[in-house]
């Protein structure tokens, strides 16, 4: 099941269950160097999936900045790869903008290696790439929703 909440509205098992799964992707994994959990997981929409085992097996987090809104820590559980549970992630995130903030322009700084899935929903790159934490990362933005 989707669910799409504030940082108020989580659950302490909810919570957990969202740092351990960045922490076992961005840390273990992929060996980031940066702080994952930071001051904007307070004021963000939380949206993930929730298994039939109430396990969290995709993750996402959206908030509004000045002049445009971003997401970003986009993450799927290692066993659940290859189930296009990525490109349903990024549709849910985009569906969730549409309503939010349809007049807002969405950047992005994704991973380089992903780069195909922001731009099969009409991502374009806007400059070339970079490090961050260790790992290619990329400028994306997406034009605002008409409403």
């Amino acid at each position: 099941m989707w669910k799409v909440k504030k940082f108020s509205q989580l659950t302490l098992d909810e919570l957990f269950k969202i740092y351990q799964l960045r922490c076992e992707v961005f840390v273990v994994e992929q060996k980031i160097t940066l702080q994952d959990i930071d001051d904007n997981d307070k004021k963000v929409w939380h949206l993930f999936l929730v298994d039939d085992d109430n396990q969290i097996i995709c993750y996402g987090r959206i908030y509004e900045q000045t002049n445009y809104v971003t997401f970003g820590r986009i993450v799927v559980k290692r066993d659940h790869r290859g189930n296009h549970l990525g490109k349903n992630l990024v549709e849910n995130i985009m569906n969730l903008i549409a309503d939010k903030y349809p007049k807002k322009e969405i950047r992005i700084e994704a991973q380089k290696y992903v780069e195909d899935l922001y731009t099969s929903f009409n991502f374009v790159p806007t400059g070339g790439i970079f490090l961050e934490g260790g790992v290619e990362h990329i400028k994306m933005k997406h034009q605002p929703f008409i409403k």
